[in-house]
C-alpha cells in the first residue's frame, strides 16, 4: 500500500491471521520436512555424538599445541629463520 509519494505505509507490513494462505500445501510440506529432519537429529542423539567429538577434537588440538611447544627449533624445521 503505497501513497502518492511512493512511500510504503507501515500498515502494509502487518501480517494478520486471516491473510495466511492455508491452501499453500507445498509450503506446509516443506515445513513438515524440516521439522522431521530436526526430529531425526534428536532421535539419533546427534547432539550428544557431536558434543563428544568436539571435546575430543579440542583435547587433541591442545595436546598437539602443548607437544609442539617443547620443540624450540620447529620454525627452523619448517624453513623459517630466526
Amino acid at each position: 500500500m503505497a501513497d502518492e509519494s511512493g512511500q510504503v505505509e507501515p500498515e502494509a507490513f502487518k501480517l494478520e491471521q486471516k491473510s495466511f494462505d492455508y491452501g499453500n500445501t507445498s509450503g506446509r510440506v516443506q515445513i513438515l520436512g524440516v521439522v522431521a529432519h530436526e526430529l531425526g537429529h534428536w532421535a539419533n542423539n546427534d547432539f550428544i555424538r557431536n558434543m563428544v567429538m568436539t571435546i575430543v577434537e579440542v583435547y587433541v588440538i591442545f595436546f598437539a599445541f602443548g607437544y609442539s611447544l617443547k620443540y624450540t627449533d620447529m620454525p627452523k624445521a619448517f624453513g623459517f629463520e630466526n
